[in-house]
């Protein structure tokens, strides 16, 4: 996963941590898993994750975007 910051004047996302590796889990039905990010106050943040997954020995992944985060 990667954590980016919206920057107003050029109105693009940035990548301010990461990538970083989340967890592993085998034979699961469901996973989940949390870290900590210390942002600053006033500005925009969002979360691109890609989530992988083997069946069969063939590797299938899924990216997705958070909302937008604005810390107070």
């Amino acid at each position: 996963y990667s954590v980016q910051r919206y920057d107003e004047d050029d109105a693009h996302w940035y990548t301010v941590s990461g990538p970083h590796n989340g967890s592993y889990s085998y034979n699961a039905s469901s996973h989940s898993f949390a870290k900590t990010f210390q942002g600053v106050n006033g500005e925009k943040y969002r979360v691109k994750c890609t989530f992988a997954c083997v069946k069969n020995g063939t590797m299938e992944s899924k990216s997705y975007t958070s909302r937008t985060i604005t810390l107070p």
